[in-house]
């Protein structure tokens, strides 16, 4: 027990200690009293690699005990090594039983405070004593942290309190009402404030040592003062291995972790109701909603070791009643499935779900986990499966493009960039020219808004193609007088490699356009952006050319979200 006592000592004198924040010069968290403890007893320390880790700091502590049993050894562990315990090991060393205690720092407290249970503890006066109102106004702005009086947050806190904090007596504390059954009588002094007799016996009562009691806050006891930590990557990472041992599994993402809800074969609730109840053990308030975008979903296919399990995605169709008369399929351009964001001013984000389902029922979508991949299936109802739920790190973000081109953030919350090329090409030599640039496609558009701001980058008002053509399967001349027919007058072009999503507006092609003529240069089929059309009054206006002619055009890239610096957990 030799090195446990010297533990205990060098803890005393880390407490001792206030001067520092736990920031290393290269700006990674360091929970300083972990690292001069684990040093002076010949611990192995290893620090975390940066701000983001998913791992804290990291100590390695032989104690010479003997424990009986593995959970023995876990609870040994946990009142003489209070950090995030990681694993627990018996062992023997030439005869000499040891317990090996392996802990994490997850979160960092300052120089002169003890990493306890998630929280930060600090005896300030060994030697003074306050009401307990007084002990409230020291503890709420020690050190220019925002705490309070010692809470009873762990059945074995008391004893850690005890070995860690040497030459305390009794002490101001708070605790759940759980805590009740032990408060014990002083039979002199009672009140309603709750307190701590680590030694029984003072000049105005006198009880059993370790004894709960409720006194008059007027008495003059010590003080125990603790603060939570700013929550860090490596905490959230904790809590989410934890839940993923009693709950459901658990995904790690770069900015945070997902967290499953139980099943829930018939609900009324939103999404964010079920996150907000699910997340509750975690004391997360602002709950946003889950987003399965493109790195989310890769997370899934990569950790996810449930197969064939289905989750909610959170999307929904609003459907429109009057297709089902029309018909018993709903069309791709206007069947969206869209997840909505708290900000009313925030367009929703669209899943890619390219396959036409009927109107009638399929009007939520599901994440399927199989054995080989995750993805997106519309079915009748996904409410009455569970829901993913995120917190962590709020990042803050911006739209990566190739070079050149210029954001444009679409109404359905996609963002893509457009950029104006003035070389000459054919149409499938643009194409071309377009994808080998950042992977860029010919150019296209969403709506009419979106038009509008491609022809303000356009300079010089002569014709450019997009990366609209005719439908192969639709021949003759001009277009179908019904506006439902896939040949209809909007449906007639289609968009290439969904550079675009939406049907293109009537109003937006020139007179009599797209007319599908014959020219020397071949059958007109290729899609551009025409100035001076007859009837156009100046505006620009969409024709249909051979796609053999040369001119200008316009590329459109995806626009991908990347995280930069991140803000407070």
């Amino acid at each position: 027990m030799r090195l446990l006592l010297v533990f205990f000592l060098v803890v005393g004198y880390v407490l001792g200690q206030n001067s520092n924040q736990p920031i290393t010069s290269n700006g990674t968290p360091l929970d300083f009293g972990l690292k001069k403890a684990c040093e002076d007893v010949g611990g192995i320390f290893k620090q975390r690699e940066n701000a983001n880790a998913i791992i804290g700091d990291i100590c390695t502590i032989t104690f010479r005990v003997l424990t009986e049993t593995d959970d023995d050894a876990n609870e040994f562990c946990r009142l003489y090594a209070p950090w995030r315990l990681r694993s627990a090991i018996r062992n023997e060393d030439g005869g000499i039983p040891q317990t090996i205690c392996e802990v994490e720092a997850t979160m960092a407290c300052d120089d002169g405070w003890i990493q306890m249970f998630g929280y930060c503890f600090r005896h300030p006066y060994k030697n003074k004593i306050f009401t307990q109102a007084e002990a409230i106004k020291v503890c709420s702005n020690l050190d220019g942290h925002t705490g309070e009086i010692a809470f009873l947050h762990h059945r074995y806190i008391v004893g850690v309190w005890k070995n860690y904090f040497r030459g305390i007596d009794q002490i101001w504390v708070n605790g759940s009402e759980t805590w009740n059954q032990y408060v014990q009588s002083t039979g002199a002094v009672d009140g309603d404030a709750l307190a701590l007799a680590l030694t029984g016996h003072t000049v105005v009562f006198s009880v059993f040592p370790n004894s709960l009691i409720r006194i008059d806050p007027i008495i003059r006891l010590g003080i125990l003062c603790q603060y939570k930590p700013e929550r860090t990557l490596a905490e959230i990472a904790y809590l989410g291995r934890r839940y993923s041992e009693i709950y459901h599994q658990s995904i790690f993402l770069e900015d945070g972790v997902l967290i499953r809800s139980a099943s829930h074969y018939t609900r009324s609730k939103t999404n964010a109701e079920i996150c907000q109840k699910t997340l509750r053990p975690f004391f997360v308030d602002d709950v946003e909603p889950f987003i399965p975008n493109d790195d989310i979903m890769s997370a899934l296919s990569d950790q996810y070791t449930e197969p064939w399990a289905i989750s909610n995605s959170g999307a929904h169709f609003t459907m429109d009643v009057s297709k089902r008369k029309s018909s018993d399929v709903c069309l791709k351009s206007t069947h969206k499935y869209s997840v909505a964001y708290p900000d009313p001013k925030m367009p929703p984000f669209v899943l890619p779900v390219e396959t036409s389902v009927g109107c009638d029922n399929m009007n939520s979508v599901a994440i399927v986990h199989s054995e080989i991949d995750t993805e997106f299936r519309p079915m009748s109802d996904s409410q009455s499966v569970p829901v993913w739920c995120k917190f962590g790190r709020k990042m803050n973000y911006f739209v990566d493009l190739p070079k050149g081109y210029t954001h444009y953030e679409r109404a359905n919350g996609m963002h893509v960039g457009h950029k104006v090329v003035s070389m000459i090409l054919p149409f499938d030599k643009a194409m071309k020219y377009c994808q080998d640039d950042g992977g860029a496609q010919l150019g296209g558009f969403n709506d009419k808004a979106e038009f509008e701001a491609i022809d303000k980058l356009i300079s010089k008002k002569v014709h450019h193609w997009i990366g609209n053509r005719r439908r192969p399967d639709c021949p003759g001349f001009y277009f179908h007088s019904d506006p439902n027919h896939q040949c209809g007058h909007n449906k007639i072009h289609e968009w290439l490699n969904n550079v675009a999503t939406e049907d293109i507006p009537i109003e937006l092609w020139g007179f009599k356009q797209p007319d599908h003529a014959w020219k020397p240069q071949g059958r007109q089929e290729c899609g551009s952006i025409a100035y001076g059309m007859p009837g156009s009054n100046g505006e620009p206006k969409l024709d249909d050319g051979s796609c053999e002619v040369k001119m200008p055009f316009i590329c459109t890239a995806k626009g991908v979200l990347k995280a930069t610096t991140a803000s407070r957990l």
